[in-house]
């Protein structure tokens, strides 16, 4: 008596009602976390640069579906993803298309899910509405996953539990870069960091200081920032790190993704839409001020 309890349903076992207490869920799990929000609605019907096509494939942000390329199996055994900063940061899984066919079927709009790394057995809530499941943050942390690593997902006897794996390597140094929100804007700078897994160095971006960044976010979210000035305050803020003045559409995307959430799509079309992004190969493009209105 007096306590609230929802309902949900176990996977495998029909149609069987399990009762659990609100107070103990998460919050991502009560309620959309800010970064999880989609920002910027897919285009209806994106035309893409070939180029850009295959990169927003490689990313597969799970905000732009199924990009109707790569067939999807019926019945797959094992997924993956590239990790952004909104999932890192809430501890969450992406359900693209290929990751939900790996979750049991019938299991409903909330119910429990287990990740699995050896022996280890890691409690999480599938929400599939919302296009996501929770329980990774203290893992990504623990193993000190940075952006851009990739996530292996794999079916286990259990269909309710998932192992969980990224493709190790020995701790290596480079120069990577480091975010940062000052005078109301992100800004980035090169900094030396070392980690012990393969990644994406054009999705790694290190994060200084995630209090100035979320409320950075909150203020864009407030103020309704459009994608547009949000492209053309970054993007200046790439080049100064290139020696050869470019920036990569796969480190904007990452960046705009640290303070509003977006897939590629609008993204790369926004790219194309305006004159001065010019696409040189290779995922890389000029920027032109002068043509910032055109």
């Amino acid at each position: 008596d007096g306590l609230d309890c929802a309902q949900g349903r176990l996977p495998g076992e029909g149609a069987e009602r399990h009762w659990f207490l609100v107070s103990l869920e998460p919050p991502a799990v009560a309620t959309t976390p800010l970064h999880l929000q989609q920002a910027y609605p897919r285009p209806a019907k994106p035309v893409l640069l070939a180029e850009l096509a295959a990169v927003a494939r490689e990313i597969g942000d799970e905000l732009d579906g199924n990009l109707g390329e790569t067939p999807v199996d019926e019945s797959p055994t094992r997924a993956s993803f590239m990790l952004n900063y909104p999932h890192w940061l809430e501890g969450t899984v992406p359900l693209t298309p290929r990751i939900r066919q790996l979750l049991p079927n019938g299991g409903g709009f909330l119910y429990p899910i287990s990740f699995k790394e050896g022996n280890q057995l890691i409690p999480g809530w599938v929400l599939e509405k919302r296009g996501y499941a929770w329980g990774l943050g203290d893992w990504y942390r623990k193993q000190e996953l940075p952006l851009g690593v990739r996530i292996n997902l794999e079916r286990t006897e259990n269909p309710s539990v998932l192992a969980v794996s990224y493709e190790k390597v020995p701790r290596k140094g480079e120069w990577v870069r480091e975010a940062k929100a000052a005078d109301a804007k992100l800004t980035f700078e090169m900094q030396k960091r070392a980690y012990t897994c393969r990644y994406d160095r054009y999705l790694l971006l290190n994060v200084a200081e995630q209090k100035p960044l979320d409320e950075l976010a909150e203020r864009y979210a407030a103020e309704g920032k459009s994608l547009d000035s949000l492209m053309l305050e970054i993007v200046p803020e790439l080049i100064k790190l290139s020696s050869q003045g470019v920036f990569q559409a796969k480190t904007l995307y990452a960046a705009v993704n640290l303070v509003r959430r977006s897939g590629t799509l609008p993204i790369f079309v926004e790219l194309m839409r305006r004159a001065c992004f010019d696409p040189i190969g290779s995922g890389n493009w000029t920027y032109d001020p002068d043509l910032k209105d055109v």
